[in-house]
């Protein structure tokens, strides 16, 4: 189920966040898969979204720890004073202006339905009846990409294509990954040459940060991902 994981481990004294009860299915999905990126990201719609026309992307779940690039639900940054939702609304995802959440509306202790927010569209849209029914719905995709990609592909999307290792697009993704997000593309090279088993795809990592080491190093070398890349070029 998660693609990318960290450990989230749920403190002993909550069971509740704020005055609502949290779904139990929510909890055992900590419990047995910690928070990080889904490997089903996918989940149909009953009107057009950003992402299509009958269907949204979220990319993961968070727990109660922060993670890489990853916020707590406690996070102040979610609290509804920062957010501008209502409070009813429990954050467990957010991608740029666009947030997952728990519904309570209808009441605090109520198993909450999943409610979809794009800020900047103005869309509020129910996607599931609850947690567990939202995470039956979601199904595997492979966006299709391309350079212009960059113009609407969030941190979270490039961040769970990238962890697919998809070979017919992963360098366009890190070449995405290298102009809009410098210090995450050169984490991603790293991580991919000191740990993947595939030959094909860490060939594909090389031969891009051969590129960036050769004509880009000025616009890298203060991040110490680069010195660690450079390192590992020049033992392999």
């Amino acid at each position: 189920m998660i693609q990318h994981h960290f450990f989230s481990p749920i403190p002993q004294t909550l069971q509740s966040f704020h005055r609502f009860s949290l779904p139990k299915e929510y909890l055992s999905f900590l419990k047995e898969n910690g928070a990080g990126y889904l490997k089903k990201t996918k989940i149909k719609t009953s009107e057009p979204t950003r992402f299509g026309l009958e269907y949204a992307l979220c990319n993961g779940i968070c727990g109660f720890t922060s993670g890489p690039y990853f916020p707590s639900i406690l996070c102040q940054e979610w609290e509804d004073t920062e957010t501008g939702l209502p409070e009813y609304l429990v954050i467990f995802f957010q991608d740029g202006p666009i947030y997952y959440c728990f519904d309570y509306q209808q009441s605090s202790q109520a198993e909450p339905s999943i409610r979809f927010v794009d800020t900047e569209m103005d869309q509020w849209m129910t996607i599931a009846d609850n947690f567990s029914d939202f995470l039956n719905r979601l199904e595997m995709t492979m966006e299709e990409v391309n350079y212009d990609s960059k113009n609407w592909m969030t941190l979270h999307t490039l961040n769970q294509q990238i962890g697919q290792e998809n070979l017919q697009q992963i360098d366009t993704l890190l070449e995405i990954a290298q102009e809009v997000y410098p210090q995450l593309y050169l984490q991603w090279t790293l991580s991919i040459l000191e740990t993947s088993q595939n030959a094909a795809l860490i060939d594909i990592c090389q031969e891009r940060f051969l590129f960036v080491q050769t004509y880009l190093a000025m616009e890298f070398n203060s991040y110490p991902e680069f010195e660690q890349c450079c390192q590992y070029v020049r033992k392999n």
